[in-house]
């Protein structure tokens, strides 16, 4: 009787190598997964030449403009006087 009750839950169980194999696979997927991460997280976080935009430039440009440097309220206070 202890035999046919071994042989029933032996053939219920997964087998040593179908637990590797599947082991296997959850690994090369999560070190895939892993390495698409890294790759992501190494780009940088703005594209190149992200300074050489019109938005970026728009403050220099107009902080450069002695019409607009000289306008009331754009120049630094004097807080020594």
């Amino acid at each position: 009787m202890m035999d046919w009750v071994r042989r029933k839950i032996e053939s219920r169980m997964v087998s040593d190598e179908d637990r590797r194999k599947e082991w296997e696979e959850n690994l090369r997927k999560e070190h895939a997964s892993a390495q698409k991460t890294a790759v992501y997280l190494s780009l940088p976080t703005k594209p190149w030449g992200f300074w050489k935009d019109s938005k970026m430039n728009a403050k220099r440009e107009t902080n450069a403009n002695p019409v607009v440097a000289k306008m009331p309220g754009r120049s630094r206070p004097n807080v020594l006087e």
